[in-house]
């Protein structure tokens, strides 16, 4: 009843100071995300509501056309023009939740493998890469940097030599300025800003899980331009590579109705050309060059199964004709098929594989 409240009070003004009244007192108390991924030139906003084991994942919006000066890596350039697009739709979709998640693209984010004394905690290493001399290479001056460290389990080597080793992420420190300015302009309160590769790790949580030790996987995401591969081991994550780029895949299509199947882009979009044989035999031997140099580690890491994502993971049986061409297994990571995802708002135009991100990092949300 009072969500029909609100629907009709648009259109009651005597009523609409209550009703604003009301939701923001939703607002206030919601346990309900935004999720907000920029990309290109478009945005896509979705609200996700946890459930005790699942999620719901309405309503999705999908904001295409923004000027190629507005995002710079992810990041609106003008953080206060960017909130006022969000609380325009939050009012118009009477959305309640408060706190934001911003994914943001693999290009926004440095990351790499590092090693540092055993007897640190989180705090001092930290403390330690961001001192002067500490060895640490990045291309921007680290004083200009926000960094994350991921403890890894510690291999046998470098427990002999009391080293730890930590997975480091780095981000210009304007970039995250940015989404702060943007979410405190919106009235939002940002609880977390996750890297491209890492928001899929919720939708393999389960077989992450399983892995055993010595045993390691690989996700690859399929974007226009340079795509992404995340190794990921037992331990976590082990290293983060870039491979041999495919041919785009529309991630916007009109005419695309919702939980469309990838097959349906074909002879929709007059742009859509299918996977080549040159590209496949190029992402082939850039996944066996490095399942080979994980079996040549001191200590090796077969590869167990490589999991195919984003829009380029769209091309109809891409993950059947690499599969051809591969030693290990391929399976496909398909956004509307997760256990989790109970109810998902798809915007008429954007491909099932374009959400892929969203539909994983809120995944790894659900207890």
């Amino acid at each position: 009843m009072a969500a029909l409240t609100f629907t009709w009070a648009k259109s009651n003004p005597t009523l609409a100071p209550l009703a604003a009244k009301l939701l923001a007192l939703r607002r206030y108390v919601s346990r309900r995300f935004l999720l907000v991924e920029f990309g290109g030139n478009h945005l896509i906003l979705a609200q996700v509501r946890l459930l005790q084991s699942s999620l719901e994942m309405t309503p999705v919006k999908l904001v295409t056309g923004l000027p190629d000066d507005v995002l710079e890596k992810g990041t609106p350039t003008d953080p206060a023009a960017m909130a006022d697009l969000l609380k325009e739709m939050i009012t118009e979709e009477s959305l309640v939740a408060n706190r934001i998640i911003v994914l943001l693209p693999p290009e926004a984010c440095i990351t790499k493998k590092i090693s540092l004394p055993a007897h640190l905690s989180r705090s001092e290493a930290l403390e330690l890469v961001r001192a002067p001399g500490s060895g640490v290479q990045l291309p921007f001056p680290i004083a200009q940097v926000d960094l994350d460290l991921l403890p890894l389990d510690p291999c046998p080597e470098l427990q002999a030599s009391e080293r730890q080793e930590y997975f480091l992420v780095a981000s210009q420190k304007l970039l995250i300025d940015r989404l702060n300015q943007m979410a405190t302009d919106a009235g939002l309160d940002l609880f977390l800003i996750s890297q491209g590769l890492f928001c899929y790790l919720g939708a393999i949580a389960d077989d992450l899980a399983a892995l055993e030790s010595g045993e390691a996987v690989m996700v690859v995401e399929l974007v226009e331009g340079i795509s992404q591969a995340l190794v990921l081991t037992a331990a976590g994550p082990f290293r983060q590579t870039r491979l041999s780029p495919v041919r785009p895949f529309p991630a916007f299509v009109e005419g695309l109705g919702d939980r469309a199947i990838p097959a349906a882009m074909v002879g929709i979009d007059d742009n859509y050309f299918p996977l080549s044989d040159v590209d496949l035999r190029a992402l082939a031997h850039d996944l066996d060059d490095a399942a080979a140099s994980m079996a040549a580690l001191a200590a090796p890491l077969p590869l167990k199964t490589v999991y195919l994502c984003g829009p380029g993971s769209g091309h109809p049986g891409v993950d059947e004709l690499l599969q051809e061409q591969v030693s290990c297994r391929v399976a496909l990571l398909r956004a509307l098929d997760n256990p989790r995802l109970a109810t998902v708002d798809l915007p008429k135009g954007l491909a099932p594989q374009a959400l892929g991100r969203m539909v994983g990092l809120a995944a790894s949300l659900v207890g």
